[in-house]
């Protein structure tokens, strides 16, 4: 055996990195979706939902592996100033969990999980459904909505657990493509520009949910580091948006994931995970997470959420949860150059094992039930007592 010189040695083993960067984990990561968390505690979105249940969330979320949260900042009834208080000291208490945050900047329905001033974009309605309209995407979001990504960024931009900025939740415009392409293409680069050392991610279902295609869109959005997927009840779809990013060096995440019903999903959910962590899925966030104990509090999902007030299978789910995804040992910090590369994983069935579940307990409460409509898995509406 040769020995190798010292300098070369270092060259060897020491991956070369941008400054400030650091390498993210190797293994996926699990998340989950809790959009309204950083407003817990306060009476105008979520009025059921004291701030400790936060703190149930995230114990509940590291008990299952995860090390991911996603949130939507807005608050269309406070200030721009407020809603970046709130996400700071909820990246504050994230951070020292081990939490990363995704947090997501605009709702595309009218959800009131938007930024104030941005409510008369409000118009395109279909069926029970209010989102926003082509005037927002052409030229009306350089007023309000850009300048609440000017205020919230510049005061968040320097906590350590952000794992990417999202410019919004299921944004689209398959009216006027190149308008759609223009806005991603200038709010990516903004926010790149008001904090380099974060990603940034779409945030959308797929490409094919604007109208277009991975190869059409893509390639436009260079200041994009993460291609989203959503996807529900076994909807593959977003798999051509997986393979893009695999084989153009982009990091994908399947970033809302469910499976629909009350009883056991944990076969279903079984198959999913083998399914989107085969297409190289860096992370795996599912949707609507509510600690086990916890009471409705207005931020869960009667069909397609996490719980045991509405489902059964909360610790099985837990479960396989905790024998498929590694034990977080840090904060997944977003500063990282390259998280292209394809996972491989030993197929769940063959790594399933019983695993005791934790147990997270909190107030009781009255709360709010959120319920998904029967018209396609991604929409919502909000039932209100």
């Amino acid at each position: 055996m040769h020995k190798i010189p010292p300098v070369l040695l270092l060259f060897v083993l020491m991956p070369v990195f941008s400054p400030g960067i650091s390498q993210p984990s190797a293994e996926p990561s699990l998340g989950f979706n809790i959009r309204g968390i950083t407003h817990y505690g306060y009476p105008e979105l979520l009025p059921y939902a004291p701030a400790d249940h936060a703190d149930s969330d995230l114990a509940a979320l590291k008990a299952m592996h995860g090390s991911v949260v996603r949130v939507f900042v807005g608050n269309n009834q406070v200030s721009w100033g407020a809603c970046a208080h709130r996400l700071d000291l909820f990246l504050t208490k994230a951070e020292a969990a081990g939490v990363s945050v995704i947090p997501s900047l605009i709702d595309f329905y009218k959800s009131r999980f938007y930024p104030s001033g941005t409510d008369g974009f409000y118009t395109r309605t279909w069926n029970d459904l209010i989102m926003l309209d082509e005037s927002f995407f052409s030229q009306g979001y350089k007023d309000a909505y850009k300048s609440f990504v000017d205020t919230v960024v510049k005061a968040n931009r320097h906590h350590t657990g952000i794992y990417a900025w999202e410019i919004g939740n299921e944004l689209k415009n398959e009216n006027n493509n190149p308008a759609f392409i223009a806005f991603m293409q200038d709010m990516s680069g903004f926010i790149k520009t008001l904090d380099p050392d974060h990603r940034v991610a779409t945030g959308m279902i797929s490409a094919a949910h604007t109208g277009l295609t991975p190869e059409n869109l893509y390639p436009h959005l260079t200041t994009v580091d993460i291609i989203t997927v959503h996807a529900y009840d076994g909807d593959h779809s977003g798999s051509p948006d997986m393979d893009w990013a695999a084989a153009n060096g982009k990091i994908a995440i399947l970033e809302e994931v469910g499976i629909g019903g009350t009883a056991d999903r944990s076969a279903s959910m079984t198959s999913e995970l083998n399914f989107w962590l085969g297409k190289g899925a860096a992370a795996i966030l599912p949707w609507g997470l509510i600690a086990r104990g916890l009471p409705d509090n207005g931020d869960g999902d009667t069909w397609f959420g996490i719980d045991n007030i509405w489902h059964t299978d909360y610790d099985q789910l837990a479960a396989l949860f905790q024998s498929t995804f590694a034990q977080p040992v840090s904060v997944h910090s977003s500063r990282s150059p390259d998280c292209g590369q394809k996972n491989k994983k030993v197929p769940l069935d063959q790594r399933l094992q019983a695993i005791s579940v934790f147990d997270a307990r909190g107030q009781l409460v009255r709360g709010l039930a959120q319920a998904r409509t029967g018209l396609k898995p991604r929409f919502w509406i909000v039932s209100r007592k």
